[in-house]
């Protein structure tokens, strides 16, 4: 937008020029004074209809752009969130996304999308994992079995950090191999052990290595399937986030899972409304019942801001939150089911500086979103003039809906396998282990 100051000279110059067009009189730039001083030079006007016709336009023009008070407001778009399980995965985005849209088409405000930063420490860790297998081949095609053991801790650290429960498993499965020839059968059991608790149900790749090997599966197998078992209740803030224990999904939070062997396991949580994905290790113990709680990570200051508009209030901590995006005006919303297979939508816009929040009308869509795209429209337009109301203030007047923590058995539940990478939907891995050449092409000791 120019400065005023440019803009008061260009109306200045037109109007002097059209009164003397429309005087019969040429004016020429040094007969018109700036601010007491002779600048430019303006073209000469004589008695024209067309030209002064033309003239009086851009005045007008030039005025509108003088007199108008405050330019478009820039507003942040948040993603919007889901306040139960209800609602597709992706919908906050995409109905954000469609909200940006509208706002910049309409020309009711320069609106920008935020998106939280993407999460590249699993994809980091992963990559390392990956580098630390090619190593473990490496070092067993020349022999170094202790090098290979150790390069195989590396990338099953790695891999638990990146989530891919494949990858761990038969990370796991080949050092037990490596292990059990190095006479460490200690912890080669309990490797192997592991790799069973994460891989129940698949044959290990090693099982064909060796016969004794095979029949050390089997026998742990047979232990797993009889030994006491553990609960493990899992949370997240917001509620409804899709859950995956050790690849096999179990339902949607909160929820209460049943009969997992002791032993590590992994959890991986898919954000309500959102594609982000979050993963966790836990430890469970014989006989006792563990809990996680899954949140976003709060070093993205929108990550912190959409949490907090998950418990359903707009109030200081908002505000607080909301400043450190460096805009005036943010809008957001949220999401949730109205019992009858749709979603509603309660939408805010939050006045940062004067502390308003103006709330249009609930809308109610299809699941699909197909209908969104009329209704948002309609929203936008009735935005700034929507009711305003003083902080604090709950986004769905009418509270969070209720919800029951579902109770699974993990035993009666089916390994998917398709979705058990981390962090962010993604292929799978660019490529198998090899479990023979991944512990140097060793068998077992025949005892």
């Amino acid at each position: 937008m120019p400065p005023k100051s440019s803009v008061r000279q260009r109306f200045s110059d037109a109007c002097l020029s059209a009164g003397a067009a429309l005087r019969g009189r040429p004016v020429t730039g040094d007969a018109i004074p700036h601010d007491g001083q002779t600048q430019g030079t303006a073209p000469t006007i004589g008695m024209n209809f067309p030209v002064c016709l033309f003239v009086i336009l851009g005045c007008l023009l030039a005025f509108t752009t003088l007199v108008r008070a405050d330019p478009i407001p820039k507003i942040a778009v948040l993603p919007l969130v889901a306040l139960d399980g209800s609602v597709e995965l992706g919908a906050g985005e995409t109905l954000r996304d469609l909200l940006t849209a509208e706002l910049n088409r309409q020309d009711i405000a320069e609106a920008e999308a935020m998106s939280i930063a993407p999460d590249l420490a699993s994809l980091t860790a992963l990559e390392a994992g990956r580098r630390a297998l090619d190593a473990a081949r490496q070092h067993a095609e020349a022999r170094s079995i202790d090098a290979a053991i150790a390069s195989l801790n590396e990338a099953i650290a790695a891999f638990e950090t990146g989530g891919d429960i494949a990858l761990i498993a038969q990370a796991h499965s080949a050092r037990a191999l490596a292990l059990f020839q190095r006479g460490r059968d200690d912890e080669a059991q309990a490797g192997l052990r592991q790799a069973l608790i994460f891989s129940p149900d698949a044959p290990l790749p090693e099982e064909k290595a060796s016969p004794i090997f095979s029949r050390k599966v089997q026998t742990l197998r047979a232990q797993l399937a009889e030994n006491s078992r553990s609960n493990l209740s899992i949370d997240s803030l917001p509620a409804g986030a899709r859950v995956e224990v050790d690849g096999r999904s179990v339902g949607s939070t909160p929820l209460l899972v049943r009969d997992l062997a002791p032993g590590r396991h992994l959890v991986r949580a898919l954000m309500p409304s959102s594609r982000q994905a979050l993963v966790q290790m836990v430890e469970l113990t014989k006989e006792a019942e563990a809990k996680l709680l899954f949140r976003r990570p709060h070093a993205d200051p929108l990550a912190t801001l959409l949490d907090l508009l998950a418990e359903n209030r707009v109030d200081a901590r908002v505000i607080d939150a909301a400043l450190k995006l460096g805009f005036s005006r943010v809008m957001g919303g949220v999401l949730s089911g109205d019992g009858q297979g749709n979603v509603r939508l309660d939408a805010f816009l939050l006045d940062l500086k004067a502390r308003h929040l103006h709330r249009p009308a609930p809308l109610t869509f299809d699941r699909d979103l197909l209908s969104a795209g009329i209704e948002l429209s309609k929203l936008c337009r009735a935005l700034l003039s929507s009711q305003v109301e003083a902080l604090p203030s709950a986004i769905r007047p009418d509270g969070l809906p209720t919800g029951t923590r579902a109770d699974v058995r993990f035993g009666a539940l089916k390994a998917d396998r398709a979705t058990s990478s981390s962090s962010e939907v993604r292929p799978a891995s660019r490529r198998p282990i090899d479990a023979r050449k991944a512990a140097g092409e060793l068998k077992p000791r025949e005892r």
